[in-house]
């Protein structure tokens, strides 16, 4: 490549780079938008959640956060349904109650 052409390359990319850096710091209506459903999913009523609970112990506290999470942030109604098989919990799925 020869110097001129090298001199363009750099300067295009430099246009490109301030042009990006533009469009990714002007979002200004991003912030209001979500803060807009900030507000609806809090005064919104979250209604019944039923939860699949394993026997797995790490599955098991992750889904134990989430039901607190649930309760106190969405006043969700949370419902835990203990499952021993992999089997039952897809029929339990397909049943809806969880």
């Amino acid at each position: 490549m020869t110097q001129k052409l090298r001199g363009r390359a750099a300067t295009a990319s430099l246009f490109v780079t301030l042009g990006l850096l533009l469009a990714a710091c002007s979002g200004s209506g991003v912030d209001q938008a979500a803060t807009s459903t900030e507000d609806t999913a809090a005064t919104a009523e979250c209604g019944e959640v039923g939860i699949a609970m394993h026997a797995w112990v790490g599955y098991t506290a992750t889904a134990n956060v989430l039901t607190e999470i649930a309760k106190k942030e969405f006043g969700c109604t949370v419902n835990q349904v203990e499952l021993a098989e992999a089997g039952v919990t897809y029929d339990a799925m397909e049943a809806g109650s969880v």
